[in-house]
């Protein structure tokens, strides 16, 4: 018989304690313990009576090896610490050494230093000669006309001008009484910045830099060819747009500066020996002669624009006619972009400066946009009475179109159903007035042009209209040109750009009041046609 064999640590009480009587006395035993069951284990077929084996307890490594693990991987981990302080180091210290990519910017007129501003020294020759400067504002044709008046008076003068670079800006600086125009041209140097050119566009531009690229500064001669007037005529280029630097040394010089402080755009006008001051909206007169008396080495002066700025003798008159003539787009470039344009354009086209995007023209643009519109029809020599008819037919045409759902529809120019609808409405006008296919080219500061209802006029009318923005293969390489201050000069050159394709039209229609048009109309075509026939012209009257 199998016996179990209990042990103590198998017992375990089952009842409390029990009384039991025997023979009259009594016994108090205590309390039987239960033996816990194990299983039994059987061994061959026998029941063990050994307890069972315990699990067997895990291996530990061995410490040596548990020490090789840890120091591997505080190795490696010390390892990623250095490298990354030692890379966020470098980048931190070299920031602004990382050169950016720059696509080659084609050369202007021969090597590039027509982009480069020369004369970075802030001296002038000491040898006695005089100076003259002025205090440069607005836009780049504000700016041109003031340097044309400059060197006039400068010649007259007898002195020598110093000519700051042209500014080109999204947001010009406008007139203010000169001392305040002065303390403000200081202040829009590069002078400190010089790093923000080098930042590629991947990384953010720290707080000073945030306006450095909406501006930049030419010389004159990196767009204009004014070889002939310096035969004519002494200039020093400088490279700041105020004359202070100079200014301020000259002073301390016997003679020293003479300064002529305007208080208002209007406040100066020069009266040429001869010549009678009209009755205008200059507030005082100064001599032209008495002014070449003066003994000051240099002579500052505020605002020179305004093409009433200067009352001329004959002779004077003459010498600015010759500067304004001599002040003409010259790129190498640029000339090349404009003849591509051109090819793509039929022959005989006529050319539309329309300036309706900034400051007074921006308020009528309206009425400017409608004026050139009839000034195109009487180029085409279309009577009041075909304008009229035009003017109706286009007008309830519009009129439909823009009220639509759909304003697509304003911009369907030049279907066969359209040309058989003008066809028929024009046929009782006169004959030549079927010329409204004429090519145009148009150049304008409105943005999509294609797509803009306030040009419906012209693409419900003209069926053979051009912008700039249908020739994206041809102004591509003008997208390369960049300044040495890392500025790109896209925006800045594409008005030059359509200002060259627009004069070389056989006929030019501008906008009334802008002096960009005037230099179209009276610069440039008669550069670009009446210079080419070797005839000789002051001025052209703009169509």
């Amino acid at each position: 018989m199998t016996s179990l064999r209990l042990n103590r640590h198998t017992l375990t009480p089952d009842a409390s304690a029990s009384l039991s009587l025997g023979n009259g006395g009594y016994r108090i035993h205590a309390p039987r313990l239960a033996a816990r069951m194990e299983p039994l284990e059987y061994c061959n077929g026998v029941p063990s009576t050994q307890p069972s084996t315990p699990p067997p307890k895990p291996q530990v490594a061995p410490p040596e090896r548990l020490n090789r693990g840890l120091t591997l991987v505080l190795a490696i981990l010390t390892l990623c610490c250095v490298a990354s302080f030692t890379s966020a180091y470098y980048f931190y210290t070299t920031k602004w050494d990382i050169n950016p990519w720059k696509a080659p910017t084609p050369q202007a007129n021969g090597p590039m230093k027509a982009f480069l501003l020369d004369d970075r020294d802030s001296g002038v020759p000491l040898d006695g000669t005089k100076y003259l400067s002025y205090l440069p504002h607005s836009g780049v044709h504000n700016q041109r006309i003031a340097l044309e008046n400059a060197l006039t008076l400068a010649h007259l003068l007898n002195r020598t001008l110093l000519v700051p670079p042209i500014r080109v800006a999204r947001r010009p600086v406008r007139y203010l009484p000169f001392d305040t125009l002065d303390y403000n041209l200081q202040l829009i140097g590069p002078e400190g910045l010089e790093h923000c050119g080098d930042i590629p566009p991947y990384i953010s531009l720290p707080v000073e830099c945030l306006d450095y690229f909406e501006s930049t500064s030419l010389q004159w001669d990196a767009l204009f060819d004014i070889s002939s007037i310096e035969r004519g005529q002494p200039i020093r280029r400088i490279y700041t747009h105020s004359p202070s630097a100079y200014s301020d040394r000259l002073s301390l010089l016997p003679g020293g500066v003479a300064q002529l402080k305007d208080a208002s755009r209007y406040h100066y006008h020069f009266v040429d020996a001869g010549a009678r001051p009209p009755q205008d909206k200059y507030e005082e007169t100064v001599s032209i002669t008495e002014l070449a008396q003066a003994p000051e080495i240099l002579l500052q002066l505020g605002t020179l624009f305004g093409t009433n700025r200067l009352i001329l003798s004959n002779e004077g008159l003459s010498l600015l006619s010759s500067i304004r003539r001599a002040m003409t787009l010259r790129h190498k470039t640029i000339e090349g972009i404009a003849k591509a344009v051109m090819k793509r354009i039929p022959a005989c086209y006529i050319g539309l400066h329309m300036r309706v995007g900034d400051g007074q023209f921006s308020e009528r643009k309206e009425a400017i946009i409608s004026d050139s519109w009839s000034r195109i029809l009487q180029r085409l020599e279309c009577t009041t009475n075909d304008m009229d008819a035009i003017a109706l037919f286009y007008g309830s045409t519009l009129a439909s179109n823009l009220s639509s759902p759909n304003p697509s529809t304003v911009f369907r120019v030049g279907s066969e159903e359209r040309e058989l609808e003008r066809t028929s409405y024009f046929s009782h006008l006169r004959a030549h007035c079927h010329e409204l296919s004429t090519p145009i080219f148009v150049s304008t500061d409105l943005k999509h042009p294609r797509r803009n209802p306030l040009l419906a006029p012209f693409l419900l009318t003209f069926p053979s209209l051009y912008f700039i923005s249908d020739f994206p293969d041809e102004v591509e390489p003008l997208r390369s040109m960049r300044n040495s201050d890392g500025v790109e000069l896209y925006d800045y050159l594409l008005p030059f750009l359509e200002a060259m394709v627009v004069a070389r039209g056989k006929v030019v229609v501008g906008t009334r009041g802008s002096t960009f048009s005037q230099f179209i109309t009276q610069n440039l075509w008669p550069a670009y046609h009446l210079a080419q026939e070797g005839k000789h012209v002051d001025s052209v009257k703009e169509a």
